[in-house]
């Protein structure tokens, strides 16, 4: 089944992606730039879970935070600058419990993590592509 996620917010454009470039100082993915000028974010759909499995632990995903409008936007994610993500993640999505975070410095850049209150953000993908591809869908 093809994966794809539902629109919840306005389009971004390409000069929205470069503004948050310059905030965050650093070239996104361009596979991230692609899913976010195509959803701007994007929820799953609502009969479906998306999983993804990591060492044995399933990982529902919730979806991805909007590049811009709405409160919940990856540049407002970014100002909070916590101290167990910033300066190396960049908050971009929720999953079941915790978040997903990308990695946006020269020697961690595109790689997907996972983080929980109560762990350490721990990589689970190489890209946003494999993590994408590495989706199981269900219907609910």
């Amino acid at each position: 089944m093809m994966i794809i996620f539902d629109k919840d917010y306005d389009s971004v454009k390409q000069e929205d992606i470069e503004n948050l470039e310059k905030l965050i100082g650093s070239e996104l993915p361009e596979d991230y730039k692609q899913h976010m000028l195509k959803y701007n974010g994007g929820s799953i759909p609502l009969w479906y879970e998306y999983i993804f499995i990591h060492n044995k632990r399933e990982l529902s995903l919730e979806g991805f935070h909007q590049l811009k409008y709405g409160d919940d936007n990856v540049e407002s994610y970014f100002g909070h600058k916590h101290d167990f993500l910033y300066p190396n993640l960049l908050p971009i999505g929720a999953i079941t419990g915790g978040y997903i975070a990308m990695g946006y410095q020269q020697e961690n850049k595109g790689e997907i993590y996972v983080y929980f209150s109560d762990e350490d953000p721990y990589k689970i993908a190489n890209s946003f592509n494999e993590f994408i591809e590495g989706i199981e869908v269900r219907e609910i």
